[in-house]
């Protein structure tokens, strides 16, 4: 029993060798990912939109009006 679990070991030990520099290589992406974030809030932080002045809305949302005749769902050939 002791071969076997000396191979085992060996196994673990070798995967954990191999897995390394894919750790290394995630854990390196997470932090560029993160400092790409915290940059991206800072700069919208620092730009931050205000309403305008006239309105106190930012956007307009009353969609455009359609004509009825192309609002229907049929087909004209």
């Amino acid at each position: 029993m002791d071969a076997a679990t000396t191979d085992a070991d060996r196994l673990e030990a070798t995967v954990r060798l191999s897995v390394r520099p894919f750790q290394r290589a995630a854990n390196a992406l997470m932090a560029a990912l993160l400092l790409l974030l915290s940059v991206q809030i800072g700069a919208d932080w620092m730009n931050a939109r205000t309403p305008h002045p006239t309105t106190n809305q930012i956007a307009d949302a009353t969609p455009p009006d359609m004509p009825v005749t192309k609002a229907t769902l049929t087909i004209n050939n």
